[in-house]
Protein backbone atom coordinates (compact mmCIF):
# COMPACT_ATOMS: atom_id res chain seq x y z
CA UNK A 1 0.00 0.00 0.00
CA UNK A 2 1.32 3.53 -0.64
CA UNK A 3 1.42 6.10 1.70
CA UNK A 4 -1.29 7.48 0.06
CA UNK A 5 -3.61 4.95 0.45
CA UNK A 6 -3.26 4.09 3.74
CA UNK A 7 -3.88 7.73 4.37
CA UNK A 8 -6.98 7.08 2.69
CA UNK A 9 -7.89 4.46 4.34
CA UNK A 10 -7.17 6.49 7.79
CA UNK A 11 -9.35 8.70 7.47
CA UNK A 12 -12.06 6.53 5.90
CA UNK A 13 -11.82 4.98 9.44
CA UNK A 14 -11.75 8.13 11.05
CA UNK A 15 -14.70 9.62 9.67
CA UNK A 16 -16.56 6.48 10.57
CA UNK A 17 -15.76 6.62 13.99
CA UNK A 18 -16.52 10.18 13.97
CA UNK A 19 -20.19 9.12 12.77
CA UNK A 20 -20.74 6.27 14.70
CA UNK A 21 -19.67 8.51 17.96
CA UNK A 22 -22.36 11.35 17.26
CA UNK A 23 -25.26 8.48 16.42
CA UNK A 24 -23.95 6.68 19.28
CA UNK A 25 -24.02 10.42 21.54
CA UNK A 26 -27.58 10.78 20.15
CA UNK A 27 -28.89 7.73 21.60
CA UNK A 28 -27.21 8.07 24.60
CA UNK A 29 -28.86 11.06 25.12
CA UNK A 30 -32.16 9.38 24.87
CA UNK A 31 -31.23 7.12 27.20
CA UNK A 32 -30.86 9.71 29.58
CA UNK A 33 -34.08 10.99 28.49
CA UNK A 34 -35.34 7.88 29.04
CA UNK A 35 -34.67 7.68 32.31
CA UNK A 36 -35.44 10.83 33.10
CA UNK A 37 -38.93 11.23 32.20
CA UNK A 38 -39.31 7.97 34.55
CA UNK A 39 -38.15 10.69 37.38
CA UNK A 40 -39.71 13.75 36.27
CA UNK A 41 -42.73 14.42 38.67
CA UNK A 42 -46.08 13.28 37.11
CA UNK A 43 -49.17 15.51 37.60
CA UNK A 44 -50.99 15.79 34.12
CA UNK A 45 -47.94 14.40 32.35
CA UNK A 46 -46.97 17.93 30.38
CA UNK A 47 -43.55 17.78 32.08
CA UNK A 48 -42.74 14.58 30.34
CA UNK A 49 -44.10 15.70 27.13
CA UNK A 50 -41.44 18.40 26.44
CA UNK A 51 -38.33 15.92 27.38
CA UNK A 52 -36.01 16.47 24.20
CA UNK A 53 -32.58 14.87 22.76
CA UNK A 54 -31.47 17.76 19.97
CA UNK A 55 -29.60 16.13 17.39
CA UNK A 56 -25.57 16.54 17.42
CA UNK A 57 -24.02 19.35 17.31
CA UNK A 58 -20.39 20.31 16.43
CA UNK A 59 -18.20 23.30 18.02
CA UNK A 60 -14.67 22.75 17.14
CA UNK A 61 -13.68 19.94 18.33
CA UNK A 62 -16.29 19.42 20.72
CA UNK A 63 -19.58 17.46 19.82
CA UNK A 64 -22.88 17.55 22.19
CA UNK A 65 -26.16 16.40 22.49
CA UNK A 66 -28.57 18.79 24.74
CA UNK A 67 -31.68 16.97 26.66
CA UNK A 68 -34.33 18.86 28.59
CA UNK A 69 -37.62 19.93 29.60
CA UNK A 70 -39.34 23.09 28.90
CA UNK A 71 -41.74 24.71 26.01
CA UNK A 72 -45.52 25.51 27.72
CA UNK A 73 -44.27 24.10 30.74
CA UNK A 74 -40.18 25.98 31.19
CA UNK A 75 -41.05 27.77 34.35
CA UNK A 76 -42.68 24.48 35.91
CA UNK A 77 -40.12 22.23 34.24
CA UNK A 78 -37.54 24.55 36.33
CA UNK A 79 -39.52 25.11 39.49
CA UNK A 80 -39.61 21.11 39.51
CA UNK A 81 -36.62 20.59 39.16
CA UNK A 82 -34.91 22.92 41.18
CA UNK A 83 -37.70 23.21 44.15
CA UNK A 84 -38.28 21.59 47.40
CA UNK A 85 -41.54 19.22 46.86
CA UNK A 86 -42.67 16.30 48.40
CA UNK A 87 -43.77 14.54 45.38
CA UNK A 88 -46.27 11.75 45.42
CA UNK A 89 -44.71 10.95 41.73
CA UNK A 90 -41.29 11.63 40.58
CA UNK A 91 -38.56 13.87 42.32
CA UNK A 92 -36.40 17.16 42.05
CA UNK A 93 -33.54 16.91 40.08
CA UNK A 94 -35.27 14.09 37.63
CA UNK A 95 -32.64 15.28 34.80
CA UNK A 96 -29.39 15.86 36.84
CA UNK A 97 -29.96 12.44 38.54
CA UNK A 98 -30.77 10.27 35.31
CA UNK A 99 -27.50 12.23 34.28
CA UNK A 100 -25.54 10.40 37.10
CA UNK A 101 -27.49 7.28 36.76
CA UNK A 102 -26.57 6.40 33.50
CA UNK A 103 -23.59 9.01 32.14
CA UNK A 104 -21.24 5.61 32.26
CA UNK A 105 -23.48 3.86 30.15
CA UNK A 106 -24.06 6.43 27.89
CA UNK A 107 -19.76 6.78 27.87
CA UNK A 108 -19.30 3.17 27.58
CA UNK A 109 -21.89 3.08 24.68
CA UNK A 110 -20.10 5.87 22.83
CA UNK A 111 -16.89 4.21 22.93
CA UNK A 112 -17.90 0.76 21.95
CA UNK A 113 -19.81 2.03 19.36
CA UNK A 114 -16.76 4.20 18.11
CA UNK A 115 -14.07 1.99 18.34
CA UNK A 116 -16.48 -0.44 16.61
CA UNK A 117 -16.50 2.00 13.77
CA UNK A 118 -12.63 2.81 14.04
CA UNK A 119 -11.59 -0.65 13.54
CA UNK A 120 -14.22 -1.70 10.56
CA UNK A 121 -14.04 1.85 8.62
CA UNK A 122 -17.94 1.26 8.75
CA UNK A 123 -20.57 3.34 10.88
CA UNK A 124 -23.15 1.23 12.34
CA UNK A 125 -26.42 2.79 11.00
CA UNK A 126 -28.48 0.32 13.52
CA UNK A 127 -29.83 1.44 16.80
CA UNK A 128 -32.60 1.98 18.57
CA UNK A 129 -35.31 3.93 16.66
CA UNK A 130 -35.56 7.57 17.74
CA UNK A 131 -37.18 10.79 17.16
CA UNK A 132 -34.60 12.57 14.84
CA UNK A 133 -35.84 16.35 14.81
CA UNK A 134 -34.65 19.22 17.53
CA UNK A 135 -36.46 21.85 19.13
CA UNK A 136 -36.07 25.21 18.13
CA UNK A 137 -35.40 28.22 19.69
CA UNK A 138 -38.87 29.39 18.19
CA UNK A 139 -40.63 26.69 19.61
CA UNK A 140 -39.12 26.31 23.15
CA UNK A 141 -37.93 29.97 24.01
CA UNK A 142 -35.71 29.78 26.97
CA UNK A 143 -35.47 25.79 27.54
CA UNK A 144 -34.69 24.58 30.22
CA UNK A 145 -31.83 21.83 29.64
CA UNK A 146 -28.44 19.81 30.41
CA UNK A 147 -25.67 19.73 27.76
CA UNK A 148 -22.86 16.79 28.47
CA UNK A 149 -20.25 16.78 25.50
CA UNK A 150 -18.87 13.92 24.15
CA UNK A 151 -15.19 12.84 26.38
CA UNK A 152 -15.86 14.82 29.12
CA UNK A 153 -18.26 16.90 31.33
CA UNK A 154 -19.53 20.26 30.89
Amino acid sequence: MTPEQVAAQLRKHLEAARKAAEAALYQGGHIIMTEAKKRAPMDLGTLRNTGYVTLPKREGDEVFVEAGFGGAAKAYAVDQHEGHYNHEEGERKYLENAINVKEQEVRAHVRRVSDAALASGVAASRGPKVHATEPSEEKMPGVSRHRRRKGGDS
